[in-house]
């Protein structure tokens, strides 16, 4: 990373900034967070700062011209000690290049990459000022009773993503996962399994028969007046807190959880915590009559709901109730969870993971709890996932688990058909981490808020812009490590790598840092992505042209080379597992296709 170049160009320039101005709290520190590395490839490496971002840091009209700052830059001599060789004026967009000595550029790049540890990032310079906060992370997860959906999925890789990078800045994250499991549609569950449930069809398949016997026992209700009773009495034990009845619950949602987990493994996401509101029925009771008491919100009928606060009409349109207080209990136990949550933890902010069509419901909810009474309401926020209408359109065949299985499926098929591989057991395993890492690369290349096109032939592509592509790179650079018998030592003389596929590839690196903050900073994962599917394409050039063969080239080389290369892995490797992701490790390697 290039944060030593950074540093030294932000204590060249302080001095000349702030000479007159002793009202400026402008510090190096902030002044290097401005500065970029050059993305031109092919010419000397530069690094820029921005002239727009230096007036707006220093508040002034009464700035030095940025001609004269850089004469007096000049004037101080180059080269310099830290490796500059020139000192430049760019007039489009205006601000000032430092170039820098190639060879000095990449031993420091390389030498800070490969000496830091995995969460070294944190001393770059541009995360200095960040400061560290508590944040819950949470996911829609599905409702007992309800399969696991690439909804659901969606979710789940993105609350992976967002807690992964915040851990990696400094922020303490707890993961926690909110259990909706009381009200109307639990009573309704409970009482059609009892009614006319299987426990050999429960155990075999949690998700589906919950979902039909879900589906059976909502008719009933409507229609069978005895089994609506039924149902009633069940919600009054619960809501009462009956022990019986409540064992009985609980022995559902277990397996049903259960269930979840093995899905939730699978994808690699784990909670810190676990919230259920059947722990909670007498308390989410007072804060629906709280709501309704206070008029915050009026019930007339079960369709009729109004709220009297002020939303944003970008929010959303209110919700059309089918069950009106249903959703003022959802309501009232999303309320009580973030009160629960900001008791227990003690959160800065409390991230909610969640398609865009939870919009309404997601915007009500920090309004209506800021009128209980609650200041910190606005530390709850929505990250929004634009809801992919592929999937809305073919739910049936868009259930998580048979989505995974595919994939796992389609990747085995490519490994016998195409790279006529024999399956054992180790195949069987990658194929699983690439069909994962292939949807989860396929989602996230895309904004989170943009819909996409869901196609199996390109997901499962073994091509440059794939989850596979970038699985495969980790796993022959670990093996080039691997089977190498010369490991880098911080110590290697990186004056060896002349060739411009190297420098390229040094440059690009030396992004590292700046490309995790503007991801962090947007909690946008393809702006992650888009760094790495231009590394695949960099690393694919430098190895084509670097050989490690002591045949050819003296021992320097090589080792200056395989330096390249460990930091080119190790970067891949750290990003692969921010987005949430194993990296791959095998001995098989891809042929050419």
């Amino acid at each position: 990373m290039a944060s030593f170049f950074r540093w030294r160009i932000a204590n060249k320039l302080l001095p000349v900034l702030v000479k007159g101005n002793t009202e400026s709290k402008i510090n190096a520190n902030s002044i290097s967070s401005i500065v970029k590395v050059s993305r031109l490839r092919g010419v000397a490496t530069q690094l820029f700062v921005p002239w727009k971002r230096v007036t707006n840091l220093l508040q002034t009209e009464n700035l030095t011209n940025p001609a004269d700052l850089v004469t007096r830059l000049r004037n101080q001599g180059l080269p310099t000690a830290e490796g500059f060789t020139d000192i430049t004026l760019n007039q489009e967009p205006l601000g000032i290049f430092f170039t820098v000595d190639k060879h000095v550029f990449s031993k420091i790049v390389l030498t800070d990459i490969c000496s830091e540890e995995e969460n070294g990032i944190r001393s770059s310079c541009l995360f200095q000022d960040i400061p560290r906060k508590n944040l819950i992370v949470q996911c829609q997860v599905p409702k007992i009773g309800e399969t696991f959906q690439m909804t659901h999925f969606r979710s789940a890789i993105h609350c992976n993503f967002i807690s992964n990078i915040n851990k990696l800045v400094g922020h303490t994250v707890v993961k926690v996962r909110h259990i909706a499991d009381g009200g109307l549609q639990s009573a309704i569950l409970m009482t059609g399994y009892k009614e006319f449930g299987n426990e050999n069809d429960l155990l075999e398949n949690p998700s589906t028969h919950l979902s039909k016997l879900f589906k059976a026992g909502s008719e009933q209700y409507r229609n069978d007046f005895k089994f609506k009773d039924k149902v009633d009495i069940c919600l009054r034990n619960m809501e009462k807190g009956d022990k019986a009845v409540l064992r009985d619950w609980h022995y559902l949602t277990n397996i049903a959880l259960k269930h979840q987990d093995t899905i939730y493994n699978t994808i690699g996401l784990t909670f810190d915590d676990s919230h259920f509101d059947s722990s909670y029925s007498s308390e989410i009771k007072e804060i629906k009559n709280d709501l309704l008491e206070k008029n915050i919100a009026c019930k007339k009928g079960n369709e009729n709901l109004k709220f009297n606060v002020s939303l944003d009409s970008k929010k959303g349109a209110p919700a059309k109730y089918s069950d009106a207080d249903t959703f003022l209990l959802n309501l009232s136990s999303a309320i009580f969870y973030c009160v629960n949550s900001k008791n227990k933890y003690n959160f800065d902010a409390m991230l909610y993971v969640a398609p865009t069509s939870q919009k309404y419901f997601l915007s009500l909810l920090p309004v209506l709890i800021k009128q209980l009474g609650f200041e910190w309401s606005e530390n709850f926020q929505h990250i929004e996932l634009q809801d992919i209408k592929h999937f809305e359109r073919n739910k049936k065949y868009f259930d998580t688990e048979r989505v995974l299985k595919q994939a796992k499926r389609d990747i085995l098929f490519k490994f016998k058909s195409e790279l006529n591989l024999y399956v054992d057991e180790n195949l069987d395993n990658m194929a699983e981490v690439l069909g994962l890492s292939s949807l989860v690369i396929h989602d996230m290349k895309n904004r989170r808020k943009i819909d996409y096109a869901f196609e199996w032939k390109d997901m499962l592509s073994f091509g440059r812009e794939s989850g596979a592509s970038l699985q495969y790179c980790h796993a022959g650079l670990k093996g080039l490590q691997r089977d190498s018998d010369h490991y880098f030592k911080t110590d290697i003389d990186t004056s060896p790598l002349l060739e411009k596929e190297a420098h390229d590839l040094v440059q690009h690196l030396a992004r590292f840092d700046e490309m995790v903050f503007k991801s962090y900073s947007l909690l946008e994962p393809c702006i992650l992505l888009q760094y790495l599917f231009t590394l695949w394409h960099l690393t694919d050039r430098a190895t084509n042209v670097l050989k490690l063969d002591l045949k050819s080239d003296r021992l320097i080389v090589v080792k200056a080379r395989l330096m390249l290369l460990s930091a080119t892995m190790k970067v891949l490797h750290q990003c692969l597992k921010i987005l949430g992701l194993t990296p791959l490790e095998t001995d098989y390697t891809i042929p050419d296709l």
